[in-house]
């Protein structure tokens, strides 16, 4: 057949051999297997003529989609470390929130402290069922109070992921505490919330900073948005250095004087902060024990 016109079958097979990774000399015994008369030169010219060439094959391997609360109204809240949680404060954000007739909840990350895993925790005698336990109790109530739920993980349900050598995903171990199955939990340490035209990435980030708001500011420029940060808890609010995002960090949930470290160790470490978040289309509004009294006198 040299000389030939080649037909689009022909042509077919040759591509497919092409791309597979053949070289000329084995599509050219393949096809003089298949009874298909072609010669080197002539597989070489048709591959010239068409462009033809071996291609990287694509990766089989990809991640979930970010987890994403769409939510005019929504609170959340960051590092309640249960069973450290500071019940009463939690208590009363929630109160807030669902007097603003907030219906959406977030979470960003240390819901539960697994301190019975290190040596602080075993010191004052918790042990891993208290701590799910825990958990488990203030998961159930924020589903009880809102319609829709987030959670992401932090840097301490980490602890359980790496205790069992990565046998649970972050987001197996965050199922543990669930018992609604329209909550949404994510095996990454952040999720999007999307209020009014807004876009906050909510976030456990991996650095710390001793300043306020230094490393939302940081993560602001980097992944231009947004960002509601958790895991320093510190408080603070401010804008990036273009003006052009918030940066936030949220403060915590977590009772500090129930924490072995911190009650037993002096250190330089900022001070823990109670904090939360409530966002109300697209502003973001920060609360602490220092303004949460004049903010529940508003009604929206």
């Amino acid at each position: 057949m040299t000389g030939l016109p080649w037909t689009s079958a022909e042509m077919a097979l040759v591509r497919t051999l092409v791309e597979s990774g053949l070289n000329n000399a084995q599509i050219t015994e393949r096809l003089n297997a298949d009874g298909i008369h072609r010669t080197y030169k002539g597989i070489q010219r048709l591959r010239d003529r068409q462009g033809w060439r071996m291609h990287v094959t694509p990766s089989r391997f990809s991640l979930d989609a970010p987890a994403t609360l769409k939510a005019d109204k929504a609170l959340l809240l960051f590092d309640i470390h249960a069973p450290l949680q500071a019940a009463s404060w939690i208590d009363r954000v929630i109160a807030l929130a669902l007097k603003w007739k907030v219906d959406s909840v977030g979470v960003g990350g240390d819901i539960v402290d697994y301190s019975s895993m290190c040596y602080w925790g075993r010191t004052i005698g918790i042990e891993l069922d208290d701590e799910l336990d825990a958990a488990e109790n203030v998961v159930r109530a924020l589903e009880r109070n809102f319609k829709q739920k987030v959670l992401c993980g932090g840097n301490h349900e980490y602890r359980m992921v790496r205790a069992l050598q990565g046998a649970r995903k972050l987001k197996d171990v965050l199922d543990d505490f669930v018992s609604d199955p329209t909550t949404i939990t994510t095996n990454s340490k952040w999720f999007w919330l999307e209020s009014g035209d807004k876009r906050f990435r909510v976030v456990h980030p991996r650095n710390y900073s001793r300043i306020p708001t230094r490393v939302a500011q940081t993560l602001c420029a980097k992944y231009r948005c947004h960002i509601i940060a958790g895991h320093s808890h510190l408080w603070g609010m401010t804008r990036d250095v273009s003006d052009g995002w918030w940066a936030i960090d949220a403060g915590c949930c977590l009772d500090d004087k129930r924490v072995p470290y911190m009650a037993e160790e002096m250190s330089t470490y900022p001070q823990p902060i109670l904090g939360a978040v409530i966002v109300i289309e697209g502003v973001p509004i920060l609360l602490g024990e220092g303004n949460i009294e004049l903010y529940e006198r508003i009604v929206f």
